[in-house]
């Protein structure tokens, strides 16, 4: 199915083929647990992102939606059911102002 993966470290936005299975979206943003970040109530797209990111030691993030994430992103639609479906959202509105975080 259609996602969109946010790469906080490559800054990139792309549009990528999916499972959309927990253990793929982990795989995908290389983290240990996931949180919803954003729920698009027009679309029903969903953006997950790493639960741990502010405690983990991560260093990339993104801001989008009006908020700061850390580590990477991906957004998929979903069902009624509440189930994982093929993203709706256009990509070229996916628009993260990426950062890096200087550890001191």
């Amino acid at each position: 199915m259609r996602a969109i993966l946010i790469d906080a470290v490559n800054h990139t936005v792309t549009e990528i083929q999916h499972k959309g299975d927990l253990d793929a979206i982990y795989r995908s943003i290389n983290v240990e647990m996931i949180e919803v970040g954003h729920y698009d109530q027009e679309t029903g797209d969903t953006m997950y992102v790493d639960e741990e990111g502010l405690i983990n030691g991560t260093e990339h993030g993104f801001t989008l939606f009006n908020r700061e994430y850390m580590g990477s992103g991906i957004i998929f639609g979903s069902t009624p059911e509440g189930e994982n479906a093929a993203a709706v959202t256009d990509l070229k509105a996916i628009k993260p102002i990426f950062f890096k975080l200087e550890r001191v």
